[in-house]
């Protein structure tokens, strides 16, 4: 789609600075010819431009773009698949028993604000339409989950990614699967209310903040859907009326809301806003595509997997096969309670192979690596971690560095650099149930503790 068509569905305040970005597409491809590997990068570097690829920064592609796309171990793709089918089985699971098993509720600090708890009851039942896993290969090749993500960035820039790259037999994309999935969740919203089979495209609002992160790449994500129509806006310029129904400036009534925000932060900063949106899931007037469960993204999560007394309560889950399969793609995780902590403090350089985590917490944000920081910062976030009490200790894991190319734009050379890898399969529910593997985005960095997607990062999606 073009990017002037979603003019009228792009209502944060910077749409020039979206489209001058676009345009600067074409000053990529009329700089002289260098042919080969150079030439290539160029091609992507200007695909990603014109279609709004931004992330943080305006007007250029912010990370490091090699020539072509990155080759996957052989079976990687098959095994990423089995595991996201085994950690949506997992989180189902945590999801039926929260409200009969104390331990599953104080373990994950739920619920963490009283709406919370009242949409948990309103969501009951409803599984994930999509989700996404962060992971990394460890030695010897076995991949390591460290996260989970419900509200989830990447769905628009996988998206680009794989339009620059080339298409994929085996991933068709965020994008139409993205579409497929809450498209099966609106139907069957709509058959669980009594009302008639929607027909025509969908009217889906991605709601955020004033300065959303997540702004450009769902409006990136919007020109790749076909039979959607994806209105990218701040949540305060959105009206409602009594029962909860929600109005955008030109009178369009969305059924369909993505959100782009969190709880308990949106409860706790934008409280009235946050009301809105309750208020109309509460009396059916709103439709959310993924269901309001963050706790399902809470790092404690996987403390659980390694906790004898989560087999227990969940018994008949999984198999043993599948459980002694769980807990071998989570690194080793505990509560990191007074006791676990008061073993961590004072641990020579040496001892520290572990990670402070808090328990809601995203994009590598409020994360410590005993092995990154000084003596001081470690104690610092241990006395942190105790103190506030919803934090997880994990061991570290660090893969072997991979090797990639990439277009240096100053130079305008390829040079090749040794990052540390993260792979982020997206996942989206099948109208059979079962999650699909859409897409997997790559990202290395230098950095070994946070690797995230930045400006000394590579950004890349897997070739055939």
């Amino acid at each position: 789609m073009p990017l002037g068509s979603c003019r009228r569905n792009y209502l944060y305040g910077d749409w020039q600075e979206v489209v001058a970005s676009s345009a600067m597409a074409h000053k990529v491809l009329s700089m002289p010819d260098r042919g080969g590997r150079v030439s290539r990068a160029r091609e992507i570097w200007a695909s990603l431009l014109e279609q709004g690829a931004i992330f943080k920064r305006i007007g250029t592609v912010n990370w490091r773009v090699p020539p072509g796309p990155v080759a996957l171990p052989e079976g990687l793709i098959q095994e990423l698949r089995e595991i996201g089918v085994l950690v949506d089985r997992f989180l189902q699971g945590l999801d039926r028993h929260l409200g009969a098993s104390p331990f599953l509720r104080k373990t994950l600090g739920f619920p963490a604000c009283p709406e919370e708890a009242t949409l948990w009851e309103l969501c009951h039942g409803e599984p994930l339409t999509f989700f996404r896993l962060d992971m990394t290969l460890a030695e010897g090749g076995s991949m390591k989950l460290f996260e989970i993500q419900v509200v989830m960035g990447g769905l628009g820039i996988a998206q680009a990614l794989r339009w620059a790259y080339g298409p994929h037999p085996d991933l068709p994309g965020t994008a139409r699967l993205y579409e497929q999935a809450i498209r099966a969740r609106f139907i069957s919203w709509c058959r669980g209310r009594g009302l008639g089979h929607p027909t025509g495209p969908l009217l889906v609002a991605a709601l955020g903040s004033g300065t959303s992160p997540y702004r450009h790449e769902h409006l990136l994500l919007s020109r790749h859907l076909d039979a959607t129509e994806m209105v990218v806006a701040p949540l305060g310029c959105v009206s409602a009326d009594t029962d909860g129904a929600l109005f955008l400036p030109d009178g369009r009534r969305p059924l369909l809301v993505h959100r782009l925000f969190r709880s308990p932060s949106m409860f706790n900063n934008a409280p009235r806003r946050a009301a809105r949106i309750l208020s109309g899931v509460a009396s059916g007037a709103l439709c959310l595509v993924n269901p309001w469960k963050d706790f399902l993204e809470d790092k404690r999560i996987l403390a659980l997997a390694h906790h004898a007394k989560t087999r227990e309560e969940m018994s008949g889950l999984l198999s043993d096969h599948e459980w002694d399969r769980l807990m071998a793609l989570v690194p080793a995780t505990w509560i990191a309670d007074k006791e676990r902590v008061a073993d961590l403090m004072g641990l020579p350089l040496s001892q520290r192979g572990y990670y402070l985590k808090k328990g809601r917490s995203f994009e590598g944000r409020q994360m410590v690596d005993g092995n990154q920081v000084s003596s001081r910062h470690w104690e610092a976030a241990c006395l942190r971690a105790r103190e506030e009490g919803d934090w997880v200790v994990q061991e570290s894991v660090y893969g072997p560095p991979w090797s990639f190319e990439y277009l240096d734009f100053q130079s305008q050379e390829i040079r090749t650099m040794r990052g540390y890898l993260r792979l982020s399969p997206f996942y989206f529910r099948a109208e059979d149930g079962t999650p699909s593997l859409g897409e997997v985005l790559v990202t290395a960095r230098q950095e070994k503790s946070k690797v995230h997607g930045a400006s000394d990062a590579v950004l890349v999606v897997p070739g055939p």
